[in-house]
């Protein structure tokens, strides 16, 4: 199953590393270094014809290495980075005739600069020789032959989950130390000696120093979990025992804490990285077999005006490890379930972007196609427009199912996708989880931490500082969240006893008139979640205010209602938990509720703005008092 595979090439920065940009980024970086060490030469030694000559030879060599990479040839590049090893090793050796430097006051800093550069290159082209070797074997499956793979998508998945993983993971440990070797010799130049403006062959000599020692010290902290993804990796997509998942199928267009309303599930069994099978129901049809219901909790009770809790309410709780285990205890209870070892939740928008690169979808028994291009009429997508229409409006009884019908055709159309669109989906599957469009929990704890360092596990983060999280429900306001934007905003002020005030804002607005059955009045209960401490000062919220202590924070929470072409404000006041000094760093940790999108988030300090953006995933800040 794509699902399950299309983590192997995930790093720290969350942003897919297939072996052309692997090679490309290595080229880069040496070229950068090289780049550093003519500055070294400028400086130190002017008439340094013989070394000037290597430099640039090299150079020239990393030139070649970036073609190959650009080539896909994964043969190629590798011959092409041994002699980029060997020239730049003969670099090594004519610097070393000039270790006198050594022993110059001044000068000796910029030599030895030099010297951990060197290093650096040596180290970046035999990690990347090493890498390549594991990779060569395969390189015919992943087409990196300088021809294109005619594997499709699912086959390419049960090739990287059975043979390309299992040959990587032994040499792992020769790439951690020479990634941590790179991070050691860079750690001990400072960029600060060379001028800001000094330039050479397009580098800012500064700034790409900068900019190499953040990179080396991120790959160094992130390469335990990188290998942690890879061990577990295979076991996830059902290697070599088979696997069962439950996968809920949420509407963001009607949001609640996790994402969206659970429309539909299904049961996905995977053996080796291939779907066995797929079901799927709406849980309109499984709440109707779930007969020992438990009472509903009070908020539902209150505002959805139901008495017992059904399963496709069971995401009540904004950390998904909570509501999966809520809706898989609920699950167990109904005659006929199956044993699982995890649960995913996918929501609309995943849907959506994942047709923009299949193409659209006909569903026969529906006599419809389905299409990710936006209906100018609803200002939304053919296809979130048309499981609206269907499910609101044409069907009856199992109203709900057809979200299923189309995960079902779709996955198919997946895998079944050519080899040059396996990137695209990749690229598609990874930035949904960073986003939170996808979800993941699993049972084992060693996949489960690997979900949560990644941040696809859907967790309310633990943080030893400021904190915000805004979640939230959709009421009985419709498919209101179609059209209805966020904007939060946060003041921060610190007072000179150094108390921490800060006053959170945050405006619901819906900009497009009634519809009766897609966009109405928006009826939704909003959770606030600050560290655990805080104190309230004041709020202004339309009704039913309240807090609490919940999942480690504390929770302001509110009802309110935002009408069509209007927009209205929730306000919370309260003093945070600890004191900031003058010239501190100040840390805070925003937290992305799943299945939104990228809301406007303004950050003021002391009645000074200070950062804006939009939140697309968590994202931590720092900045000094």
């Amino acid at each position: 199953m794509s699902i399950k595979v299309m983590e192997v090439d995930n790093k720290k920065i969350n942003k897919p590393l297939r072996a052309k940009k692997v090679l490309k980024r290595i080229a880069i970086g040496v070229g950068i270094f090289l780049v550093f060490l003519l500055a070294v030469a400028a400086i130190l030694f002017p008439r340094a014809k013989a070394l000037a000559d290597q430099v640039n030879k090299t150079a020239a060599q990393f030139e070649n290495v970036k073609k190959a990479a650009d080539s896909e040839n994964i043969i190629a590049a590798k011959e092409e980075l041994i002699k980029l090893e060997e020239e730049v090793k003969k670099t090594q050796e004519k610097y070393r005739s000039f270790r006198f430097a050594k022993r110059i006051p001044f000068v000796s800093l910029y030599y030895k600069d030099g010297e951990h550069t060197l290093n650096v290159a040596v180290d970046a082209s035999e990690a990347a020789v090493i890498g390549s070797d594991a990779v060569i074997p395969f390189a015919d499956i992943l087409g990196l032959k300088g021809e294109k793979s005619q594997l499709n998508a699912e086959a390419k998945a049960q090739a990287i989950v059975k043979k390309v993983i299992p040959n990587i993971l032994p040499i792992t440990r020769q790439i951690e130390e020479k990634i941590n070797n790179i991070n050691n010799e860079l750690s001990q130049v400072n960029p600060d000696r060379y001028p800001k403006g000094l330039k050479i062959r397009g580098f800012v000599v500064r700034d790409s120093l900068i900019k190499a020692k953040e990179a080396a010290a991120n790959t160094s902290s992130a390469f335990p979990k990188i290998k942690l993804v890879l061990e577990v990796l295979p076991q996830i997509a059902g290697e070599p025992i088979n696997r069962t998942y439950l996968i809920m199928l949420q509407n963001d267009k009607e949001l609640r804490a996790t994402g969206g309303f659970i429309t539909s599930y299904a049961i996905a069994k995977v053996s080796g990285g291939r779907i066995l099978s797929v079901k799927s129901e709406s849980t309109e049809a499984l709440d109707k077999k779930f007969v020992n219901k438990p009472p509903a909790p009070d908020v539902y009770q209150k505002y959805l005006k139901i008495s017992t809790y059904n399963i496709r309410d069971s995401n009540l709780s904004p950390d998904f490890l909570v509501s999966a285990r809520k809706f898989e205890e609920f699950y167990k209870q109904i005659p006929g379930s199956v044993s699982a070892q995890g649960v995913f939740a996918l929501d609309t928008e995943f849907v959506r972007s994942l047709m923009e690169v299949t193409g659209p979808i006909y569903l026969s028994k529906y006599n419809e196609t389905f299409s990710p291009k936006v209906n100018e009429k609803y200002g939304v997508s053919d296809v979130v427009y048309k499981l609206e229409l269907y499910t609101e409006k044409i069907l009856r009884g199992n109203r709900k199912g057809i979200i299923g019908d189309l995960m079902q055709e779709l996955l198919i159309k997946v895998l079944s996708s050519p080899p040059k669109k396996f990137p695209q989906l990749l690229d598609t599957f990874i930035n949904a989880a960073n986003e939170k469009h996808i979800l993941f929990y699993f049972h084992d704890p060693t996949e489960q931490k690997v979900m949560e360092e990644l941040g696809w596990a859907g967790r309310v983060k633990e943080y030893d500082a400021d904190y915000l999280y805004v979640n939230d429900s959709n009421f009985a306001g419709r498919k209101a969240n179609l059209y209805v934007i966020q904007k939060v905003q946060q003041d921060i002020e610190v007072k000179d006893s150094e108390d921490v005030i800060k006053t959170v804002k945050v405006t619901f607005t819906n900009p497009k008139p009634g519809d009766g059955w897609l966009n109405s009045i928006y009826l939704h209960w909003t959770r606030f979640y600050a560290p655990r401490g805080s104190t309230l000062i004041s709020s202004e919220i339309e009704r039913d205010f309240s807090e609490g202590d919940e999942l480690g924070k504390k929770v302001f929470r509110g009802y309110s209602a935002t009408y069509p072409l209007d927009s209205n404000t929730l306000t919370v006041t309260y003093k945070l938990p600890f004191k900031v000094k003058k010239g501190e760093e100040y840390r805070l940790l925003i937290q992305k509720q799943p299945g939104t999108g990228d809301f406007e988030y303004i950050i003021s300090l002391n009645g000074k703005e200070i950062e804006k953006f939009n939140l697309k995933a968590d994202k931590e800040i720092k900045f000094r008092i």
